[in-house]
């Protein structure tokens, strides 16, 4: 009996890591795209309907993060993420959050998340396509990008103490 206090916990933290994956095309697994080449653009909208590209960005530096509101370790990032963009936000950084929530009223919700959470970068309602396009088979899935919209770093799944290890990669971009 004792043993299935301590399998219990252990069961359910794994359980909440699976759920958050998502597979490829047919559930197929994908690798990342390569550090070093260019960023796929894309063109999602915003919580206010506007469309938005990567290339909108371009001569800043973006941390790209897909990820959904159903995922506890996408909602555990959001502070780490709203404190990069607030320390490096002035300086030619943005994160740029692409949800991978669907359903109806998914903008609604979103902005209800945004504004409970205190999200201060710009969320983009996502797509399949967009996913394909940076190999996302699971969330959180993040993507640095230089100002040149070049691929610098690619951070799949959960990072302890996202803020530090980013903020290191980026007092050297910025």
């Amino acid at each position: 009996m004792k043993s299935l206090f301590f399998f219990v916990p252990i069961l359910l933290v794994l359980a909440l890591v699976l759920s958050c994956e998502k597979k490829g095309p047919q559930g197929q697994s994908q690798d990342t795209i390569e550090t070093g080449s260019a960023a796929p653009d894309f063109k999602l909208l915003n919580l206010s309907g506007a469309a938005v590209k990567l290339s909108d960005y371009r001569g800043k530096v973006v941390f790209l993060e897909f990820w959904a509101t159903w995922c506890p370790p996408c909602r555990a990032t959001v502070p780490e993420l709203v404190a990069l963009q607030q320390k490096f936000g002035d300086r030619g950084f943005t994160v740029i959050g692409v949800s991978l929530d669907e359903g109806q009223d998914v903008a609604a919700r979103l902005t209800a998340f945004s504004s409970e959470h205190k999200i201060n970068y710009p969320i983009l309602i996502g797509t399949n396509a967009v996913a394909a396009a940076y190999n996302v088979h699971g969330v959180p899935a993040g993507f640095l990008i230089d100002r040149e919209g070049k691929l610098v770093a690619t951070y799949i799944g959960f990072v302890e103490d996202l803020h530090s290890v980013i903020s290191d990669r980026l007092a050297k971009l910025i």
